[in-house]
């Protein structure tokens, strides 16, 4: 080899290096986010199996005149609501779903303490599902993943650059775990997560997510989530229809997110000051659930199911469609660990079978189809309230176990992303963050560092670090270069697949994300 030679080479093995330890870091957190995600899964099960006997020996108590157990069930959800608002307090970044919470560590605008993370949103999460309020653990176990990684992150001393990958990838494998779909994991990972294609970016996740949905598998096994029976594939007049049904699931996640995003109105009253009297008045309301319509509780997986192989009349639909819609806001905006991710599938379920049935009842559809417009209905909704639809699809490929779905799945769920788009509607896990941004906002003063990946044909590669187009009070700090950092100086030019390392402002920080696809400052001195 020449001598000449010989630096090409060196840094082509670093990064040959660089890229095998993300790999093998990556299946490590994936293992990692498996186990956390199969102990969330199983308090779940756990305490919902406990709700359930407790309910029955309540009403069968209450039936005989005996109020006892009413009034230890009215206690206990007291002594609940106050547990569940001190482990909020404990670790703010755990309540809620916790996919924004993700989005905004990848972005450099908050800092995830893993460790309290994973307990607050594992037993904290349990205790909220498990009390019967309308909330999924999807986007909690997202937040797990995520923690899962950092955790092995911190074990591994990796570097902030590397961290960021690993976060990505167990963010992944938190969603592959819970749904034992890790195709989904990934893709959402790249759709939702990190919005970059990158071999550093692919390979963490991939590992991540393929161990994960397999460390799972050990413990819950390999079957589906959804039991849908009488799926056929659509001959091309029925799936004509699936055009009107993708835009009316495109309108109802529009509506959905101003929901979702407007509840806090209602718990901005005065007599909601206190997050115990939040939290009290939803676990209130579950309880009322819980007794008079056990259906509206939890995710929705058994209402799914039921609505599949017996869809109820449309009346029945609609008000299972409104009251879950109502009660998921109540639960949500309550601040509990817990997220609204398979919530919102459930009333995109609940949707698709009342549009079913109106045409199922004008003689426009048999009845046989209805499964497959629910189906449809769940991705086209999806879409429209997360604006992913590539991950649409695909989740409900693997949550279903039927492949040849994958035309109509792809075409409701870019017709709901148009859709949504067109009335305004914005993505509601973006939103969630900007408003959780604005909140924790930190004085103007305080240094922010944050780093961006320059992509392959990015306008950024090929210019000089002078010609940026930085905010104010932004510097470019150093440059990450097959795993080289590069004190930059003004003349120093970027290239595809460099790391940037900004300090900056915390508000700031987001705006360095949309560098990638802004055109350079023209250099004055040429």
């Amino acid at each position: 080899m020449k001598r000449s030679d010989a630096p090409w080479a060196e840094a082509l093995i670093r990064r040959r290096w660089f890229r095998l330890r993300l790999f093998a870091l990556g299946a490590a957190a994936g293992v990692a986010a498996g186990l956390t995600v199969s102990l969330y899964r199983f308090l779940i099960v756990q305490a919902e199996s406990c709700r359930a006997v407790l309910a029955a020996v309540t009403a069968d108590a209450a039936a005989g005149g005996q109020y006892f157990p009413a009034l230890a069930w009215a206690a206990g959800l007291l002594i609940l609501a106050f547990l569940l608002a001190a482990l909020c307090r404990w670790e703010p970044m755990a309540s809620g779903s916790g996919i924004p919470q993700v989005k905004g560590a990848l972005l450099g605008l908050f800092r995830l303490r893993w460790l309290r993370i994973l307990c607050v949103q594992i037993f904290g999460g349990a205790l909220a599902i498990g009390a019967g309020l309308s909330l999924g653990h999807a986007g909690p176990a997202v937040e797990i993943g995520a923690a899962s990684a950092q955790g092995v992150s911190r074990a591994a001393a990796r570097d902030r650059t590397e961290t960021q990958y690993l976060l990505t990838g167990g963010a992944g494998a938190g969603l592959a775990a819970v749904f034992n779909a890790p195709l989904t994991g990934m893709l959402f990972a790249l759709e939702e997560l990190h919005h970059q294609f990158s071999a550093a970016v692919i390979l963490p996740a991939m590992a991540a997510a393929v161990t994960a949905a397999c460390t799972v598998q050990f413990f819950f096994g390999s079957g589906t989530v959804f039991l849908f029976s009488g799926l056929h594939p659509l001959p091309p007049s029925q799936l004509l229809w699936a055009v009107p049904l993708a835009m009316v699931c495109g309108a109802a996640a529009v509506l959905f997110n101003q929901g979702l995003l407007s509840v806090r109105r209602f718990y901005g009253l005065p007599c909601f000051r206190r997050p115990e009297a939040r939290i009290a008045f939803a676990l209130v309301c579950a309880a009322l659930a819980v007794f008079f319509c056990p259906a509206l509780t939890g995710g929705g997986e058994p209402l799914i199911n039921a609505v599949t192989a017996l869809p109820p009349a449309f009346p029945v639909l609609l008000t299972l469609l409104l009251g879950k819609a109502l009660f998921t806001f109540l639960s949500f905006g309550s601040g509990v660990p817990g997220g609204f991710f398979f919530p919102s599938l459930t009333v995109g379920a609940l949707t698709g079978a009342a549009f079913g049935s109106l045409l199922t009842g004008a003689g426009l559809l048999p009845p046989e189809a209805m499964p497959d417009l629910i189906l449809l209905a769940m991705a086209a909704f999806f879409a429209g309230s997360v604006r992913a639809p590539i991950t649409g699809a695909v989740l409900l490929l693997e949550m279903t176990g039927r492949f040849d779905h994958l035309l109509p799945l792809a075409l409701v769920t870019a017709i709901s992303y148009v859709t949504s788009g067109l009335l305004g509607g914005v993505p509601i896990y973006e939103a969630l963050l900007r408003r959780q941004t604005a909140e924790r906002q930190t004085s103007n003063e305080e240094g922010h560092l944050t780093t961006l990946l320059v992509e392959s044909g990015s306008p950024l590669a090929g210019c000089s670090a002078a010609s940026l187009p930085l905010p104010p009070h932004t510097v470019l700090v150093s440059i990450r270069r097959n795993e080289m950092s590069i004190v930059p100086n003004p003349s120093c030019l970027i290239r595809e697949g460099d790391q940037l390392l900004f300090l900056t402002q915390q508000p700031e920080a987001e705006f360095l994300h949309r560098l990638k696809d802004t055109p350079p400052v023209p250099d004055p001195k040429k």
